[in-house]
């Protein structure tokens, strides 16, 4: 993640500490402009994780709970638009998620439950139109 920090059992520490990290860490682009930044409690990611494009355009908007992706995450073109949108439990994809092509057009919109398909998933034609509808059921095509 970083040259200060090392990972060690799934905790970050400084090198040659046996204290896992607490406290914000911040990685920069060689322009200087910030790369990300990110909160880690005792070793772990926690809170919200931003990641930038080099144009200094949001590009990743992650939430963390004790180490785990967790809430509402979002992705960003390098131009700002809306790549994905997804709600995450514990790690694992919930409710309605959605990707965009780069011209801001909606590419699918899939449903989940516990990290799995679960109801209706849209695929749609770059003019917008439907492209193709599923029904799942715990991850499987329903009949």
């Amino acid at each position: 993640m970083d040259d200060e920090l090392e990972e060690r059992d799934g905790l970050f520490y400084r090198p040659g500490d046996d204290v896992p990290f607490s406290g914000t860490l911040k990685n920069f682009w060689e322009s200087g402009d910030l790369k990300s930044v990110c909160q880690i409690e005792n070793g772990k990611l926690y809170g919200e994780h931003k990641i930038y494009w080099d144009n200094g355009q949001l590009s990743f908007y992650i939430c963390y709970k004790d180490g785990v992706p967790h809430g509402h995450n979002y992705g960003f073109w390098k131009d700002g638009g809306k790549w994905f949108s997804h709600y995450l439990n514990d790690g694992k994809r919930v409710g309605q998620s959605e990707v965009f092509r780069q011209d801001g057009t909606l590419e699918e919109r899939t449903n989940y439950e516990n990290d799995e398909r679960h109801g209706l998933h849209e695929e749609y034609n770059p003019d917008g139109s439907l492209k193709k509808r599923i029904q799942y059921v715990n991850g499987e095509i329903a009949n």
